[in-house]
């Protein structure tokens, strides 16, 4: 099982300095807003982190911007437009050259990690492991009433009893949960997605923020909740792979 964290990290590499149109008290509200925190709840041995805000890069975009949705409201592998339309970059040549180095550099890192899982067991899970507020969701998505847990994923490359677990595992607990909403699909490394290879799966889990941070300090379900993440990654482990 590969743990996917994409949007944990607040740093902007110096390459970015030129970039920004905004000054640094919004552009760190920005940062703060866009970041998922989660780097610390999702624990495993297999994971592959970002290093770097999304602001600088995002690893879950498509490179083409003519493939990805999102680059059309300006969020797309390199951004230039906050959450709410704001345009708060131009990007220079520095920062585009550098942001296409560690998203390749990202990539073939997750193509190696699911290529040697699959010599292994002969399939893949990903986990795609992300957080959201409802201020960032409402200003996308313009809708409300968002649930305490989101389980998105993409029909071509889901595991529908992994998804059943997850889904009654977290309604147990007593949080609210809804699939593919707010947010929807999942990451799917590079090598599946071009050959189609279904042995590979993935599926996001998407933490509501408001369930263990109080803005953005950890509130008194944090602890918990990491439990929980804990042991509900164990259950997948088993479930999936089989006693390994």
């Amino acid at each position: 099982m590969i743990l996917h964290i994409p949007h944990g990290s607040l740093k902007l590499p110096h390459c970015t300095k030129d970039s920004f149109l905004i000054g640094k008290q919004n552009l760190n509200k920005i940062k703060q807003i866009m970041c998922d925190y989660t780097s610390d709840i999702y624990c495993g041995k297999k994971k592959i982190k970002c290093k770097y805000s999304r602001l600088f890069v995002d690893m879950e975009r498509f490179e083409d911007d003519k493939q990805e949705p999102m680059a059309k409201l300006g969020m797309g592998m390199i951004y230039t437009h906050s959450h709410l339309g704001e345009e708060i970059s131009k990007p220079t040549q520095k920062h585009i050259k550098k942001a296409k180095i560690e998203y390749h550099k990202h990539h073939k890192k997750l193509d190696r990690m699911v290529q040697k899982e699959l010599l292994k067991y002969n399939k893949c899970l990903i986990v795609d492991c992300h957080s959201f507020s409802d201020e960032l969701a409402e200003s996308i998505f313009k809708m409300k009433d968002f649930p305490d847990i989101c389980i998105g994923y993409d029909n071509d490359f889901k595991d529908a009893e992994t998804i059943n677990l997850i889904v009654q595992y977290f309604k147990e607990l007593g949080y609210s949960v809804k699939e593919n909403y707010p947010y929807s699909g999942s990451m799917v490394a590079n090598v599946a997605y071009k050959n189609k290879d279904t042995r590979v799966k993935s599926v996001m889990i998407e933490l509501n923020k408001r369930i263990y941070l109080n803005g953005n300090k950890k509130n008194k379900n944090y602890k918990k909740l990491k439990l929980q993440i804990k042991m509900l990654l164990k259950h997948i482990n088993k479930k999936f792979y089989g006693e390994i």
